[in-house]
């Protein structure tokens, strides 16, 4: 009887780093392949999306004004949805210009009559900007887009049999409108400062949604991804620095709280923790570098003051949710470098930023996310750490609930 024949492997020519790594055929779909869709792999076709020059360093001051240089935003979304067929085939200058469909009315319809209503529960006076949210969405296309966007990742939370057709154009409707805001480079004016702000609010809460709905049991997925997260919130942080001096003439009342969640009502910098001045001082004992020693210290210090001054049964989750993007936009670059390497120090101190996180699970995009994390985390530094770890658990063991 003849021996059968290895099917031989079919080169694709043009197909994506992944696929050629792995020895199979590439459909080169784009933004991302099917097979690396389906498998949740980090396609190489994200790389020709234009992305973020060098996040801006964390000593400039965060009062830009409206005259800040333009910083392009990065597109790649850190865990791609599957990509639909036929994504690839059209130009890209065609696919940003086409029209609006019936599944984009559909999803505008739910974004005003389910998801508004659904957060206005945990995000007071959010409906009351609903006229104000979708007349500006009518005049800007890439805030359209993002909308759209939000509402569809929503979406695909709500149905099994519609999770990949609606996770798909999430991650679509996304990167078109950050290669649009891109393109236009604009500055940030009287005149665009609201669809501005609005977009960096939206693109942020679609970006932690990104993350939370990764690979569960993954510590790996969970970091790249919220590495990501902070590259995009540190962009999105010199739109809403620079926009909101602007705004503020403009909001007034439930309209300026929806805005802004509030507030976080960070404490002094001076404020003390117990827990956190202990965690301070185990960072100076360390084997760190001095650089990343400094590093670790500033990304601390950026979160002791909010809990030192929030309560975790008391506050508003709108105020915590301000703190989590707040601490995302802050911390130093030397620090995200520290989490790419997977510093064990650098990882206690995501730890206890992920309590803040848990104190936000009643945000759609947000979830157990907190809770996962600082699991993932304890159980990949092991025995040695858990001292490091103790107040992290602690916090998610007593289940706070958040008003």
């Amino acid at each position: 009887m003849p021996l059968a024949m290895d099917r031989p492997h079919t080169k694709s020519r043009l197909g994506c780093k992944e696929c050629k790594l792995r020895r199979v055929k590439c459909d080169e779909s784009r933004p991302v392949c099917a097979r690396c869709s389906r498998s949740r792999r980090q396609c190489s076709y994200l790389a020709d999306i234009p992305t973020l020059p060098a996040s801006p360093s964390s000593t400039s001051t965060s009062n830009s004004t409206s005259s800040a240089a333009f910083q392009p935003l990065p597109v790649a979304a850190p865990d791609p949805s599957p990509n639909h067929a036929g994504a690839g085939a059209a130009p890209r200058h065609l696919a940003l210009e086409e029209r609006y469909g019936l599944l984009h009315l559909n999803l505008l319809h739910y974004f005003e009559h389910e998801l508004i209503e659904s957060m206005g529960s945990v995000h007071p006076g959010l409906q009351a900007t609903l006229p104000m949210l979708t007349a500006e969405a009518f005049k800007v296309p890439y805030l359209m887009d993002e909308l759209l966007a939000l509402s569809a990742a929503h979406k695909s939370t709500q149905a099994p049999e519609t999770r990949f057709l609606y996770a798909t154009e999430a991650t679509r409707l996304q990167t078109r409108a950050l290669e649009a805001l891109n393109r236009l480079k604009p500055q940030v004016s009287a005149e665009n400062c609201m669809p501005m702000f609005i977009f960096s609010s939206l693109v942020g809460q679609q970006a932690l949604f990104d993350v939370s709905s990764a690979v569960h049991d993954d510590l790996g997925t969970v970091l790249e991804g919220l590495i990501h997260c902070i590259g995009l919130h540190r962009g999105i942080g010199i739109i809403a620095n620079s926009a909101w001096p602007l705004l503020q003439a403009r909001l007034w009342g439930q309209a300026a709280e929806a805005c802004t969640g509030g507030g976080a009502l960070r404490g002094s910098d001076e404020s003390s923790h117990d827990d956190f001045d202990e965690l301070l001082r185990r960072i100076d004992d360390s084997s760190l570098s001095a650089p990343m020693i400094v590093a670790n210290r500033q990304a601390t210090l950026i979160l002791r003051p909010y809990f030192s001054s929030l309560s975790p049964s008391s506050t508003p989750s709108s105020h915590w949710m301000a703190a989590v993007q707040e601490w995302m936009i802050g911390v130093p670059s030397e620090y995200v470098e520290c989490l790419r390497q997977r510093r064990q120090e650098a990882l206690v101190v995501l730890a206890h930023y992920a309590v803040m996180l848990h104190y936000t699970s009643r945000y759609w995009f947000v979830g157990d996310l907190g809770a996962r994390l600082i699991h993932l985390i304890t159980r990949h530094l092991g025995s040695y750490w858990e001292a490091w770890l103790e107040w992290p658990n602690r916090m998610i063991a007593e289940q706070h609930v958040m008003v």
